[in-house]
């Protein structure tokens, strides 16, 4: 069978990257071909399995962690027919963990009667190794101008220098 990803980034809202992999695959050769496609270097890298809203469910490293009583699984002990259970199924792909940057995947379209050798990049639009994009927070008020319609003064405190000069 050869799944069909489309891949998104949050960051990057003109990134666009689709690939074909085939079932028999493992995770970790998924994770090697987006690397690949998308030029990330990042070591420390994590798929999430993730429901209708892109919540996350279990985690799948590039590396094993070998924690015991921890539910993670290396990416290259599963793979995609064995991960991918549902027809739109949904995936986080977490690979830098420092900056929170990750990708949306879903599976697009399924061949249940073809096979690959090699992961195949279909299309890819944008970059997500520059900067990402983030909209600039609001300003409702400047403090100054805040200080200053309250009448309170930058020196209110004269004359006390210590709790030790009050009466108590």
């Amino acid at each position: 069978m050869i799944y069909f990803f489309r891949i998104l980034s949050p960051d990057h809202p003109k990134f666009i990257c689709e690939i074909q992999v085939d079932g028999d695959a493992t995770l970790f050769t998924f994770h090697k071909a987006i690397q690949s496609a998308c030029k990330i270097e990042e070591e420390f890298c994590s798929f999430f399995t993730c429901d209708a809203e892109w919540n996350k469910l279990i985690e799948y490293t590039a590396i094993d962690m070998g924690m015991e009583g921890m539910d993670l699984t290396s990416m290259g002990n599963i793979t995609l027919n064995e991960l991918l259970i549902e027809k739109k199924q949904k995936l986080v792909y977490s690979y830098d963990i420092i900056e929170n940057r990750n990708l949306y995947i879903e599976v697009s379209e399924n061949w249940p009667e073809r096979k690959l050798d090699m992961p195949v990049l279909c299309f890819i639009e944008g970059d997500i190794t520059a900067a990402p994009i983030k909209e600039e927070a609001p300003t409702y008020f400047e403090e100054e101008d805040y200080l200053d319609d309250q009448g309170w003064d930058d020196d209110f405190n004269s004359g006390f220098e210590s709790i030790d000069d009050l009466d108590i």
